[in-house]
């Protein structure tokens, strides 16, 4: 799966199933921006880290890149709600897109 469409639906995941904050919740409900991710991606994900590892060139160029934990940062200390994290997932998924990933 493209980075690009990891994002898309992470960000399609969050709009059917929910979104939170300071736990990545689990398959099927409310999830983190992470979380959404690992969902989306299904078998492909290899795990939070290896996901996180992946993710993060789309994504800093959103969230920034103050710390290793940007993404997690992002989700539980700027977005206020749910479409703040859809917002953001999908600013990254055009990125990556346009950069052919």
């Amino acid at each position: 799966m493209k980075t690009s469409d990891m994002l898309y639906a992470a960000a399609d995941y969050i709009r059917l199933h929910g979104w939170r904050k300071n736990w990545y919740g689990e398959h099927l409900g409310p999830r983190c921006m992470i979380g959404a991710c690992a969902s989306a991606a299904g078998s492909d994900a290899g795990g939070i880290g290896m996901l996180e590892a992946r993710l993060k060139p789309a994504l800093e160029c959103v969230v920034g890149n103050e710390s290793a934990l940007a993404v997690i940062d992002f989700n539980d200390d700027h977005c206020k709600t749910a479409n703040d994290a859809i917002a953001a997932l999908e600013i990254a998924a055009d990125i990556a897109c346009a950069e052919g990933n």
